[in-house]
């Protein structure tokens, strides 16, 4: 017989898994009443660019620390050894996506976007670090669901939903038809809960770079 307790985690994980998309839609009446349909087109771009590049930093190291929890939950050494790893992968991936796009984002940006509507600056690198920060979180959200903790795992995308929200709107409305508010409500959260997934990692596991797991993490996730 299924338990309360597990139809209560499964509506917390698939419900609240899903709040970025409900943020998305409840913001949707504002973009489309205070941002002209350019606006709107360039908006739809650099939350797309900010996708491919979370893809990129994350390197599927949110499935890997899932899978490697289960595995390793019996040695608690060694998995605080394999988690503060991917922990510190995860970082030195974000700081070399943003040094990479420091240098060639500009460059970049003009050769591809060659009527000059899209600048790498400041939405551009705004986008790569909102990535990075979105990449970290959904690390230690997926963290969360392997470790049972639906408490947690909703109070922290709640925040994550009401900081985009609120933020976006104060924006929205102070300053009007322009991206200022939607690309600085993704930037303001992302940075919120990236603190907040950071101390959560650092308190609960540390950091770690062993060497001999980068072949394993790196066979995991290349396929992904």
């Amino acid at each position: 017989m299924i338990s309360k307790k597990f139809l209560k985690s499964s509506f917390i994980y698939t419900v609240i898994g899903a709040l970025p998309l409900g943020s998305s839609i409840i913001l949707l009446p504002f973009y489309t009443n205070f941002l002209s349909t350019s606006d709107f087109g360039l908006l739809a771009i650099y939350i797309g660019f900010t996708f491919l590049i979370q893809i990129a930093v994350n390197f599927g190291m949110d499935t890997y620390i899932g899978i490697h929890y289960i595995h390793t939950s019996n040695d608690q050494k060694k998995l605080k050894e394999s988690l503060g790893t991917v922990i510190a992968l995860l970082l030195i991936s974000g700081l070399l996506f943003t040094l990479i796009f420091i240098c060639i984002g500009d460059f970049s940006f003009k050769n591809i976007f060659t009527r000059g509507d899209i600048n790498f600056y400041p939405f551009g690198f705004m986008s790569v670090l909102t990535a990075f920060f979105n990449s970290f979180f959904k690390t230690y959200s997926n963290l969360l669901i392997n470790q049972q903790r639906p408490e947690r795992f909703l109070w922290i995308n709640l925040f994550n939903f009401i900081l985009t929200i609120i933020i976006s709107i104060i924006g929205i409305f102070l300053y009007p038809h322009t991206l200022i508010g939607p690309m600085w409500g993704r930037f303001l959260s992302g940075i919120g809960i990236f603190i907040l997934a950071l101390y959560f990692f650092l308190t609960e596991v540390g950091l770690h770079f062993k060497k001999d797991l980068l072949r394993d993490i790196f066979s995991f996730c290349m396929p992904i």
